[in-house]
């Protein structure tokens, strides 16, 4: 699905997570705040992937447990066919190998699906405001400072 955008200067935001309620739940929260302009969303990995080639959005948040092509594979497929694109991976449990599997795919970070707060609005401005999270130029490894929440 893709919303309407805002003016130029916000953070284009992607969601891709299978739970319909918690999507909407979160591009209400998201889309409250001026510097953020939710683009669209998708139900699976495969979707997260065309909808992240077409829309080129700053930054994806995607659920790591997803039907079919799962968040961790869909991460690392963002980051082969766009390489300037910040992946936030979101999970429902406090599992401490999908921050690693999240950092070598790709992704910048792993927050807690129950952070859906003012705690994972803070985590994107802190992604905002950190060059190397969003530079295309660093690795992963670069990017392992970057704060992760659980």
């Amino acid at each position: 699905m893709v919303t309407s955008s805002r003016p130029s200067g916000a953070m284009r935001v992607l969601i891709a997570d299978g739970d319909r309620l918690f999507t909407e739940r979160l591009m209400q929260q998201l889309s409250a705040e001026d510097w953020i302009d939710v683009v669209g969303s998708a139900g699976d990995g495969k979707e997260a992937v065309e909808l992240a080639a077409s829309l080129l959005p700053d930054l994806v948040l995607m659920n790591v447990e997803m039907r079919g092509v799962d968040g961790i594979e869909a991460t690392r497929r963002i980051g082969e066919n766009v390489q300037s694109m910040c992946v936030l991976l979101m999970s429902a449990v406090d599992a401490p190998k999908d921050v690693d599997l999240a950092l070598r795919a790709g992704a910048a970070g792993l927050v807690r699906k129950d952070s859906v707060s003012p705690d994972l609005i803070a985590t994107i401005f802190g992604l905002a405001s950190l060059g190397v999270a969003l530079d295309p130029t660093h690795t992963a490894r670069d990017r392992a400072d970057v704060p992760i929440i659980r």
